[in-house]
């Protein structure tokens, strides 16, 4: 009999089955006993569900029958290899009857060959791949036994996908997403009868708005086929649609929920950083076997916010010299990887690489005596708790909470263990001046050109931002930094670079005083008659009971209001049927009465208020000239202003992906989303990384 469980809304929900109970589902199974010819010789096979095996026991030993067709290499690299003459079935990933058709026959009709076992096999340490086994017999009956009992136990591994949702983004990598996805993806879910709801991202808000219309719970994973940016929208709108699934409100201070669903990655684009650090490879089949397995590995996440708003999810941002790459690298996509090295080259230039004067402000997070080791698969540092990757129901807490001393709502300043900060203070560190790279690692950001990362030293599940802030230094200096990316040597050792492990951040672009341009919209004449006119003003007898106007920042010069009221009153003067034909000035001031608390006050008209009325003159050619001229200037000064501001600003690179906000808040949140990977393997062979623009060190 199922058990269940009840939701929020109590609905009854079917209980997980656990790895414990799914064998004892199987342990009154009869084991299935037949002979088969595989791979060219006679096996007794014996499927045996209680003990999750087919066991193979040749026949014949020490002969086989000649196989036909192309033999060499081609079919050896085709076969897979039987171990110990077992094949353990939590490694299959789908089972198929084989037969021989003619063009007129339908699907379901031909000869019986038998049936093909799909297997995932290592093709090294860190990358899958998937192979077939074909067990040879005529008998329609006997293969679809064996068909049958296979499947009935691949249906009931617990973790395992049956509908999934594919997000693709077509333009990503070299562009061929579409032939990708047909010709490999697809035949690999169809082995395992996973259904497939694929659609291919239109713009930049398609995936956002997707998500919105969508159920999630319709799909046990949600599956993003692109670069890093594509992998950034859907985890975006996967933790956004949660929240609001949950009425979780966004907004700084709050405690998240889990994402309802796992977030598959297909990496085809040029980094890759995201799927590398979470399953130690970019290749696209390993990808795919991994979602088909359910291997799951829980990742933190941070949520950004501008301005006090909530801005989207990232996993790595980064600040000067990086986002100089990605905006040279909009212009270079065309060209793939060469496009990056070029724009990784174009930004090292002198011209280029500069110091950006920025405020960052960081909440110390305590780690202890944690050494500095990289992240592996059943890497101490992370939090790998698997029942805690099964409660997907919960809502997560962080250490740094917002708390209000003055009531119960959590909207104030940020609360720290004080008993665990240094010198019992939790306040925010403060660090301010130049840097080249403003960098927030959440995830190690192993790429090609990093092979070790980026971080080499973070973590996937740790709960923990490390802040690298690289100094201003000389150009050598900061190309040792860049070469030491791709080899074995620290490049957190380095004098001018500062790593802090944090919990929050927030950052600030810096201004310079003033800029070394003239200023075209400063008036000095409007300026004196306006200063002299506040203090006539202030210094009038009685100025505690006469109303004094406000100056008006935005107000037109002098000149150009008498020229208003010039015109006005002519008009009014041409619509009036009035005597008098003589152009006149009105030159005495008139007064104005006020009574006030049964005080009269008396306030004299100012000249502003006099109104002047006489013919327009033409503006003599030198004025013209001079006009001319002084716009002419203002144009040079303008562009001068800008291209200074220019050099001064830079962008961010949140997952490879512009921003251009100078204000930006980051939260780091423990174990968030659930990644299909299994991390890096601890036996993983690290190639070098090889960057043509930048000598080897």
């Amino acid at each position: 009999m199922t058990e269940y469980t009840f939701d929020d809304d109590g609905n009854p929900v079917p209980k997980r089955t656990t790895s414990r109970g799914f064998c004892e589902n199987f342990a009154g199974e009869d084991d299935l006993m037949d002979i088969f010819h595989v791979q060219g010789d006679g096996y007794d096979v014996t499927l045996s569900l209680a003990r999750k095996t087919i066991i193979l026991k040749n026949v014949n030993p020490g002969t086989g029958r000649k196989k036909k067709g192309l033999g060499g290499l081609f079919s050896k690299n085709k076969e897979f290899k039987i171990k110990d003459n077992t094949i353990d079935l939590n490694s299959v990933i789908g089972v198929k009857l084989k037969r021989r058709r003619t063009g007129e026959q339908k699907e379901g009709e031909g000869v019986c060959l038998g049936f093909a076992v799909h297997v995932m096999e290592h093709k090294s340490r860190s990358c899958m791949r998937e192979r077939m086994v074909l067990f040879e017999h005529p008998s329609d009956a006997l293969c679809l036994r064996y068909v049958r009992k296979i499947e009935k136990y691949i249906s009931e591994i617990p973790g395992r996908p049956k509908s999934v949702k594919l997000f693709l983004q077509h333009y990503a990598g070299a562009a061929h997403g579409r032939s990708l996805l047909k010709n490999k993806v697809l035949p690999l879910f169809n082995l395992a009868d996973i259904n497939v709801d694929h659609c291919e991202v239109q713009h930049t808000e398609f995936i956002k708005q997707e998500m919105i219309h969508i159920n999630i719970d319709d799909y046990d994973v949600i599956i993003a086929m692109g670069g890093d940016g594509t992998v950034n929208q859907v985890a975006d709108g996967l933790l956004t649609q949660s929240q609001k699934d949950k009425d979780i409100e966004l907004k700084p201070g709050f405690s998240p929920t889990k994402a309802k669903v796992p977030l598959g990655i297909i990496p085809i684009g040029v980094t890759n950083h995201i799927a590398r650090s979470v399953m130690g490879s970019s290749d696209m089949i390993n990808a795919v076997l991994h979602i088909m397995l359910g291997n799951i590995q829980p990742v933190d996440i941070c949520s950004v916010y501008s301005e006090d708003k909530f801005k989207q999810w990232a996993f790595n941002c980064q600040y000067g010299y990086a986002g100089n790459v990605m905006k040279s690298y909009n212009r270079l996509r065309n060209l793939g990887r060469r496009g990056l090295e070029m724009a990784i080259y174009k930004s090292m230039t002198k011209a280029k690489l500069r110091a950006y004067e920025c405020d960052v402000e960081y909440i110390p997070a305590d780690i202890g005596d944690r050494k500095q080791v990289p992240c592996w698969q059943g890497c101490e540092v992370c939090w790998n708790d698997e029942k805690a990757v099964d409660d997907d129901s919960g809502v997560t807490t962080d250490v740094v909470e917002e708390f209000n001393p003055l009531g119960m709502s959590g909207d104030s300043d940020t609360l720290v263990d004080l008993a665990k900060e240094p010198n019992g203070g939790g306040s925010w560190r403060t660090c301010k001046g130049q840097y080249l790279n403003v960098a927030i690692y959440v995830i190690p950001g192993r790429e090609a050109l990093a092979p070790r990362g980026l971080s080499k030293y973070t973590h996937l599940n740790d709960g923990v931002i490390d802040l690298v802030l690289i100094k201003t230094t000389v150009r050598k200096e900061f190309l040792r930094y860049i070469k030491r990316l791709a080899n074995q040597k620290n490049q957190f050792e380095l004098p001018f670079v500062e790593v802090h492990h944090a919990k929050e951040v927030r950052f600030r672009r810096r201004w310079p005083i003033g800029f070394n341009y003239k200023d075209f919209s400063f008036n000095e004449i409007d300026y004196e008659m306006s200063r002299r006119e506040n203090l006539n003003r202030a210094f009038t007898p009685d100025s505690s009971i006469l109303e004094i106007d406000d100056p008006i920042e935005d107000e037109p010069p002098r000149r150009f209001q008498s020229l208003q009221k010039m015109n006005t009153e002519i008009e009014d003067l041409d619509l009036e049927d009035s005597d008098d034909s003589d152009d006149s000035v009105k030159s005495k001031p008139q007064e104005t009465e006020r009574v006030v608390n049964g005080v009269r006050h008396v306030r004299a008209a100012s000249a502003s208020d006099m109104i002047l009325v006489g013919p327009a003159y033409r503006t003599p050619f030198s004025e013209q000239e001079r006009m001319q001229r002084q716009k002419r200037q203002q144009k040079k000064e303008e562009k001068k202003k800008a291209k200074d501001e220019k050099k001064m600003k830079s962008v961010w690179n949140i997952d490879n992906e512009v921003c251009r906000e100078d204000e930006l808040s980051f939260k780091v949140h423990h174990g968030l989303l659930l990644v299909c990977g299994r991390g890096v393997p601890p036996d993983t062979e690290v190639d070098e990384g090889t960057l043509l623009c930048v000598p080897s060190a």
